[in-house]
């Protein structure tokens, strides 16, 4: 959390002010804040802007535990009083900031997607939006952006700090400050091998969201806090450059794919905790972060990271086209203009116990939180209020599916079943192998002429294959417990298809125009082979045995950053709305997964791609998917175009006769 350092509003007129202001840390505050704004901005310059959050957790760790430690020592702490201040100093802003954007949400989301706004705005009431985020998705994946409250995970984290670790705190202070000091040495030791490990067995989702393996940082500046007090460092110019060094060449080299945290991180977390040990009076470190600009962006920075997401997500989905690197720095400047007037009017009169008493923060606290519940509840009953629009969009046929959740042995037995006598298809890959399972199975019903059986499962977590065959270089099949149980039902002459969504593999092309791919080329370019590699030894077994493997190529991609803004655009006009496809273009956005497919073709000549083109663009040409009613989304198609699909198959799996399919229409 960004915490303001001045203790006068941290402790609200306490006697014994023992806890020196420190202008320096509210100017390291600025240093971590707006590279994360930059960042999320999408300036590539500052592609490992995000660590910025590792370096509020360290500050953090270090304001709580001088706070805790002071109030130890002066016999007057109270667990009621800390989270009282607490309470102070975070929902009030975060309550006034959800309440001004939820409009927003009605305006610019699908339905889908707004629901699953309600669901993450629950999450965040109960502190447990790092744990709703991990189920949902990873951080750096395709769409995530567009979240409104997906920073929120940073607070669960903190909010999850707060309420254990004073309880800790006061329990290990019968001991004496060297042994509690050596105590959390070694649990953030373990923190930090636990992330590790989450890495090493591909659980990078987890390792990222969870609090377990992010404690160590914060447990970085409780360390800062024991030393500082202690007076085991003096001012040194040398050390705290060096920290800002740490801090600041990171966010330039660091990428979405530098696993964080990690042994990595612990580069940008020593330098903050270099920054708070060395940078004392008379050092340029301190002389340079209390320009008054950086102190003055550091004190508003807890406003100005609760504005910058939603703010940057609502220019996302209200664009057509992918917003310029301008327009969004614009923005930025806005959240910044914003945070100020939140943390003048909103913060600060809240932290001043002479103008909101105690009793009216937990009324407040309790009323604010109980309304979020409460609206959404609402929301997730009411399914996303699909009546606000004049025009009713396709369903998704595959929400129903029971199959695409995250994994557990008896998900995974239920969908991939016992091996049988009958041929059976199996299908694995992302919610775009939801589709071909769904054209093969219900369309046809569960069996084709009682000889063929369809299995499909789809984990929806990077933690499991096919995800962590593309961001996992540890990914080894035989660890992954879907494909323990595909080798164990699979047999000779089975079928397996894997197709997956193509924008894993490539950035997709905007306007009709092939953009410079340039670092995002490298950064696809390694998915795609970290994919062969992994994939190999999985593909040989499976050939090996005898087993009919397809590669299914991906379906048009909407060249647009909004669908619903395309669908408003075609019911207000008969011209062909801006999410037309040209067959060129979409060519180009399969390219590198065609790439990736035919390597793989190289060394196993068995396999079969499946090409589903001739669905979308009969005469080559341009295709529309809201004339056409093609598609729920940016990139899936609709049950009309699932049965096309099914009648492709028809031709492409040849024990398959047209006759097994059904149409609903």
């Amino acid at each position: 959390m960004i915490l303001r350092t001045n203790l006068q509003v941290l402790l609200n007129g306490s006697r014994d002010m023992s806890l020196k202001y420190r202008s320096e840390i509210d100017g390291l505050r600025a240093f971590a804040v707006i590279p994360v704004i930059l960042f999320h901005a999408g300036w590539s310059l500052f592609s490992g802007g995000y660590i910025g959050v590792d370096v509020f957790f360290v500050i953090s760790g270090y304001l709580i535990t001088s706070i805790i430690m002071i109030d130890i020592q002066n016999k007057r702490f109270s667990i009621l009083d800390f989270y009282e201040r607490r309470a102070r100093r975070i929902l009030p802003a975060l309550t006034f900031i959800i309440f001004i954007t939820a409009p927003f949400c009605f305006r610019y989301m699908l339905p889908v997607e707004l629901n699953g706004y309600f669901e993450s705005l629950i999450s965040v009431v109960f502190f447990g939006s790092n744990i709703y985020f991990w189920r949902e998705s990873g951080y750096f994946d395709v769409g995530v952006e567009e979240k409104p409250l997906l920073h929120t995970w940073s607070l669960a984290v903190e909010e999850q700090y707060y309420l254990f670790f004073p309880l800790l705190l006061l329990y290990l202070w019968r001991f004496n400050k060297k042994k509690v000091f050596w105590l959390i040495f070694i649990m953030g030791c373990l923190s930090l091998i636990l992330s590790e490990v989450l890495l090493f067995l591909g659980k990078q989702t987890a390792n990222f969201y969870l609090a377990p393996s992010r404690v160590w940082e914060l447990f970085t500046g409780s360390l800062a806090a024991f030393l500082y007090q202690e007076k085991k460092n003096t001012p040194c110019n040398i050390k705290s450059f060096l920290g800002l060094v740490l801090i600041l060449i990171p966010m330039i080299i660091f990428d979405e794919h530098t696993p964080t945290p990690s042994r990595y991180t612990l580069i940008p977390v020593l330098g903050a905790l270099l920054v708070i040990l060395y940078a004392g009076e008379n050092t340029f470190v301190k002389r340079f972060l209390s320009f008054k600009v950086f102190v003055w962006i550091g004190l508003i920075s807890y406003s100005a990271y609760l504005w910058h997401q939603p703010i940057f997500a609502f220019v996302r989905l209200k664009s057509i086209t992918k917003p310029e690197l301008s327009e969004m720095l614009i923005y930025g400047l806005l959240s910044i203009l914003l945070a100020f007037i939140t943390w003048k009017y909103i913060e600060n009169p809240f932290r001043n116990r002479g103008k909101v008493k105690n009793s009216h923060v937990w009324i407040f606290s309790s009323l604010s939180l109980g309304v979020m519940v409460l609206f959404g509840v609402f929301g997730i009953s009411h399914g996303g209020f699909p009546e606000r629009f004049s025009f009713r969009f396709p369903d998704n046929p595959i929400e129903s599916l029971d199959c695409i959740k995250k994994p557990s042995k008896a998900f995974i037995d239920n969908c991939l079943g016992e091996k049988v006598k009958e041929k059976t298809i199996y299908i694995l890959g992302d919610s775009h192998a939801a589709q071909t399972y769904l054209a093969l199975k219900n369309t046809t019903g569960a069996k084709f002429n009682g000889s063929v059986q369809v299995r499909f499962f789809d984990p929806f977590s990077t933690d499991y294959f096919p995800y962590s065959a593309f961001y996992n270089d540890n990914f080894s099949y035989d660890k992954d417990p879907i494909l323990n149980k595909l080798l164990k039902v699979i047999k000779k002459g089975d079928v397996f298809i894997f197709t997956s969504f193509s924008g894993k593999y490539n950035t997709i092309e905007t306007t009709g125009q092939k953009k410079a791919l340039s670092q995002d080329s490298r950064a696809r370019t390694e998915i795609g082979l970290r994919f062969i590699n992994n994939i190999t030894p999985l593909f040989r077994l499976l050939v090996d045995r005898g087993v009919n493997v397809y590669l299914q190529l991906d379906n048009p991609l909407i060249p647009s950053s909004r669908f619903l803004q395309c669908y408003q655009e075609r019911a207000n006009s008969n011209k062909a709305s801006s999410c037309s496809v040209s067959f060129e273009q979409h060519k180009f956005n399969l390219k590198r997964q065609r790439w990736v497919y035919n390597s793989l073709k190289k060394v196993f000549s068995p396999i079969q791609i499946l090409n589903i083109d001739s669905i979308f663009f009969p005469n080559k040409a341009f295709y529309d998917p809201v004339e056409n009613w093609g598609f729920v989304d940016k990139h899936h198609i609709s049950q009309k175009y699932i049965e096309k699909l099914a009648i492709y198959y028809t031709g492409a799996l040849d024990f398959i006769s047209a006759s097994h399919f059904r149409s609903e229409h």
